[in-house]
């Protein structure tokens, strides 16, 4: 996973780190998401943004670590779950 500091950009200025960003994205298997309270993937991001979001980077980072604890809880109660009927099992 890449970690990028944010960057102000004007609209219809290029990204400073453009090269970086496009030769990470060609090599990397994991999805790229681009948070941002506008649309601004333009047809030079084609094939480099797997997903958009549009809003504020800071509730979809509060909502990501939201559904992140759910699923979090439901593993590990799953687990318990699975751990309780294994010594069950066993004890029979």
């Amino acid at each position: 996973m890449a970690l990028m500091k944010p960057t102000v950009i004007l609209y219809s200025d290029s990204h400073p780190k453009k090269l970086e960003i496009s030769q990470i994205a060609i090599h990397d298997l994991s999805y790229v998401i681009f948070v941002n309270v506008t649309d601004v993937v333009t047809k030079g991001w084609n094939g480099l943004i797997d997903y958009q979001i549009e809003g504020a980077c800071d509730e979809w980072v509060k909502f990501i670590e939201i559904e992140l604890s759910k699923i979090k809880r439901i593993t590990l109660s799953r687990s318990k779950i699975k751990s309780e009927l294994d010594e069950t099992n066993y004890k029979n």
